[in-house]
């Protein structure tokens, strides 16, 4: 079509970036676009801008798709964009585009790369050098980056984002109000205590995230297991080396909390949570189970109270239903009051014992570590061809089935005695009340069997001999 019956131009604007967020790339475009359709003596009937969208990505640009099926359907004679490469950084794109101008002889010019005539051989063939020209800029900028953040992940550089918890916002320098929290919170995990314990206390303290926000439990766990917390460097999700800040937890530790929170047997519903001091933890003296819940039902009439009271859930087991029964408020303060005054005692500290045959936790960490590596070597070995994929396949059943052997190692472990707060402690009672729920349950469960017994006494007098306890050391 001749250039003199060229009215309706259509602007294209695209920025691969916008770091703020108000345009001003694509403004500038549209201006400097607008300036060439007047001096051209053509109407601009439309303007398409994608903006922070890259074309080298891959992801779908939705207004380069309405400029192209207006091409296609003859609403559009030109194209002005800034540059080719605001159009196109890919050459099958670029087909599909000079395929679609052909249809009806539209014609592209730039501001910065002139005009195209893709409906000759010369037009196309200059239109796919600069495609080509490009392509290979988006490629070598792509390995920059890459290159840039590799080495900064060797170094340990903060690449920024959401500031971590416990560390200031070069993520490196170290918070140590923050870092305390964190050291608390895995502490609480070693010794035997739930991610929703923590979650409570963390938000009943008024410790926000830091985004300021509550915490939640799974906001927790991703936040225990992170390698930063070991100043441990991490490079497309694998430990690449020890980073030069101080760690707040050791990788050892870190490693078993992951292994912690990932056991099966830790998972419960939200609707299934222990909420009291004995549920499934102490035996029935009548039949043996293991099944003592927590009545909280009122009384028999309405508005009549009833208090909570621990009854034996294995009611199958037995003719009579309810043939346990004891008051829940007795029954936790004795325990705990007996759970008190033997940890007070000056031998409480021989409670914590270890064992000769020590695991060397160290060295099963470091062998996992090792696999690792391995598994990525022989990635790239099967890559290159250097090994076939049935021997590759060998090769990773091999590995995954020691990983999962030392994991299992490792999860085996002993855990920080939970006693090792309380024995160490000046004041016993004033740490007993800031533990949470686990970590009180773990510290009965480490230290006496409870068995509730059916009481001789007739009345609201409590029998504290219907609570029988049997100390475990």
């Amino acid at each position: 079509m001749p250039a003199d019956k060229l009215t309706r131009a259509a602007i294209y604007c695209r920025i691969s970036q916008d770091r703020i967020g108000a345009g001003l790339g694509v403004e500038r475009q549209r201006e400097e676009c607008q300036e060439l359709a007047e001096r051209l003596g053509w109407t601009v009937s439309g303007v398409y801008v994608d903006n922070d969208i890259s074309a080298f990505s891959g992801k779908r640009r939705p207004q380069y798709d309405r400029l192209l099926a207006d091409i296609r359907e003859g609403r559009v004679d030109a194209v002005i964009a800034w540059h080719t490469d605001r159009l196109h950084r890919s050459p099958i794109e670029l087909e599909t585009y000079i395929s679609a101008s052909e249809r009806h002889g539209t014609l592209t010019h730039t501001v910065r790369a002139g005009s195209l005539d893709l409906n000759t051989p010369s037009g196309r063939m200059v239109a796919r050098m600069l495609g080509a020209a490009a392509r290979q800029e988006s490629e070598h900028k792509g390995e920059r980056i890459a290159a840039a953040r590799a080495q900064a992940a060797r170094e340990g550089r903060w690449q920024g984002g959401i500031r971590p918890f416990g560390f200031e916002a070069d993520g490196v320098t170290l918070r140590p109000q923050e870092a305390a929290e964190i050291r608390r919170a895995a502490d609480s995990i070693l010794a035997g205590g739930s991610l929703r314990g923590v979650v409570l206390d963390l938000n009943g303290r008024g410790v926000l995230t830091s985004t300021g926000r509550t915490w939640h439990s799974r906001t927790l766990k991703s936040m225990l297991i992170r390698p930063r917390n070991s100043a441990q460097l991490v490079y497309h999700g694998e430990v690449t080396g020890q980073a030069p800040w101080r760690e707040i937890i050791s990788p050892d530790e870190r490693l078993r909390i992951q292994q912690l929170l990932a056991d099966p047997a830790r998972r419960t519903s939200t609707g299934n949570q222990v909420k009291w001091l004995l549920s499934g933890l102490a035996f029935c003296g009548v039949c043996g189970s293991q099944r003592i819940v927590c009545n909280t039902s009122g009384g028999s009439r309405p508005g009549q109270y009833r208090p909570p009271a621990y009854r034996c859930g294995a009611r199958e087991l037995v003719k009579r239903s309810n043939h346990l029964v004891r008051h829940q408020p007795n029954v936790d303060k004795l325990v705990t009051e007996t759970v008190l005054a033997r940890l007070e005692r000056e031998d409480a500290r021989e409670l914590i014992t270890t064992t000769d045959a020590a695991v060397d936790t160290a060295a099963i960490t470091a062998e996992i570590e090792t696999i690792r590596e391995r598994r990525t070597s022989l990635a790239e070995m099967a890559a290159d061809g250097l090994m076939s994929p049935a021997e590759y396949r060998v090769a990773l059943t091999r590995m995954s089935e020691r990983t999962s052997e030392l994991e299992a190692q490792l999860l085996s472990v002993p855990t920080s005695s939970p006693l090792a707060v309380l024995v160490n402690a000046e004041d016993v009672h004033e740490v007993w009340e800031g533990l949470d729920l686990g970590r009180k349950r773990a510290v009965i469960d480490a230290l006496m069997t409870v068995t509730l017994m059916p009481s001789k006494n007739r009345g609201p007098v409590f029998d504290a001999e219907s609570v029988d306890i049997t100390w475990k050391m």
